[in-house]
């Protein structure tokens, strides 16, 4: 379970462009569910997104994982809770160019010090879970849209997390790609794994797979339904 007490965060602060992203949420999120954070651009949903999966820390307030505070862990330990419990996938998948499709898999398990045969094992198994096992020696940016995607998804999964967050996972994809996308995602619940999404997209908000809605505006949460 995740838990956010008071939470508030606040970019360039004490300065001229000071700008309060989050204000003071309150949120708790259940595990092995499907959650989408709605709010159009500037709401605040990307960096409560950030708070969530440990990318940031609040300016004030209280992040809790399974009962522990982690927002106010060392950068050190901070990094391993975050390793070792999330899996990300960002709205431009991010993955590095210049880099195959297989390396981008297994780069986020590197620093756990996994025998090499074994995390390339379980990477081609990723791939090949996800229908792209084919790509796996080609560099990221020979892909196309639906492969990177399915490469990030893979990538975000190579640690086993228990939580899933991914934002704007949908951006400039076409209704096919989105729908492999909840498929996906329907597939990552069933086997027990919290996710979280940011979207705008009503593909995504108004999916039947959704257990939880929750609305943001101007940084607060404005709606909250199942």
């Amino acid at each position: 379970m995740i838990e956010l007490t008071g939470i508030t965060k606040i970019y360039n602060e004490n300065r001229p462009n000071r700008v309060e992203a989050v204000r003071g949420v309150d949120l708790t999120l259940a595990d092995r569910a499907l959650t989408v954070l709605r709010g159009p651009s500037g709401s605040g949903k990307t960096t409560l997104l950030t708070l969530i999966g440990c990318l940031a820390r609040p300016t004030s307030g209280r992040v809790r994982l399974d009962g522990e505070i982690v927002s106010a862990l060392p950068e050190r330990f901070l990094t391993e809770v975050r390793r070792r419990t999330f899996g990300f996938v960002f709205q431009k998948f991010n993955l590095i160019r210049g880099l195959t499709a297989l390396d981008n898999v297994m780069l986020p398990a590197f620093p756990l010090g996994l025998p090499h045969a074994r995390l390339r094992t379980r990477a081609l198994e990723l791939l090949d879970h996800f229908g792209i096992l084919e790509r796996a020696g080609l560099p990221v940016e020979n892909l196309s849209g639906g492969e990177a995607q399915r490469v990030a998804i893979a990538r975000a999964l190579i640690n086993d997390p228990a939580v899933i967050v991914a934002d704007e996972p949908t951006a400039n994809l076409d209704g096919a790609r989105v729908e492999q996308f909840l498929a996906i995602a329907a597939e990552l619940k069933a086997r027990g794994k919290t996710v979280i999404v940011t979207s705008h997209d009503p593909r995504i908000t108004e999916a039947a797979i959704v257990d939880r809605l929750v609305g943001m505006a101007d940084g607060r949460i404005v709606g909250d339904g199942s």
